[in-house]
C-alpha cells in the first residue's frame, strides 16, 4: 500500500518515466494507492495546470483511495508538524501514511526522513 505525495503526481503529469512506470505497475497489480485530499488541493494548485494535466490525473483517479482529513488525522498531522517542523501539507501526507501503515512515495525525502516510523520510497 502506498501513500502518494503531491510531487509524484506532478512528476507523472510531466512525463517522468520512472514515476509513470511505478504508478502504472501499482495500478496493474491493484496495489492500493492512497491520496490525501491535501495532495489533490496542492496538485490542482500547480501553476502549470492545463486541461491535459487534469486529464492525466483523471485517468488515475479510479485507482486512488482518496482520504479525507478527519479529526484524528488532523491531530496526528498537528503533532508531526509541531515536532518535525513540516509544512502543513507534508504533515498531513505523512500522518496519512503513518495512519494507513503505508509507504510514502515521494521525491522529497529530506523533509520526511526525520519522522520516526515513516516508511519512504524515493522515486
Amino acid at each position: 500500500m502506498y501513500t502518494i505525495d503531491t510531487n509524484i503526481l506532478i512528476y507523472h503529469a510531466n512525463g517522468d518515466p520512472r514515476v509513470s512506470a511505478f504508478l502504472l505497475s501499482a495500478c496493474e497489480k491493484d496495489t492500493p494507492l492512497i491520496l490525501p485530499t491535501i495532495a489533490v488541493v496542492e496538485f490542482f494548485s500547480f501553476p502549470a495546470m492545463t486541461p491535459r494535466v487534469k486529464e492525466i490525473f483523471e485517468v488515475l483517479l479510479p485507482y486512488f483511495r482518496i482520504t479525507d482529513l478527519d479529526y484524528p488525522l488532523s491531530l496526528a498531522a498537528a503533532q508531526l508538524r509541531r515536532n518535525s517542523r513540516l509544512k502543513l501539507g507534508d504533515s498531513i501526507i505523512a500522518a496519512t501514511a503513518l495512519a494507513t501503515h503505508s509507504y510514502l512515495v515521494t521525491r522529497n525525502v529530506r523533509d520526511f526522513k526525520r519522522i520516526v516510523g515513516l516508511k519512504i520510497i524515493r522515486l
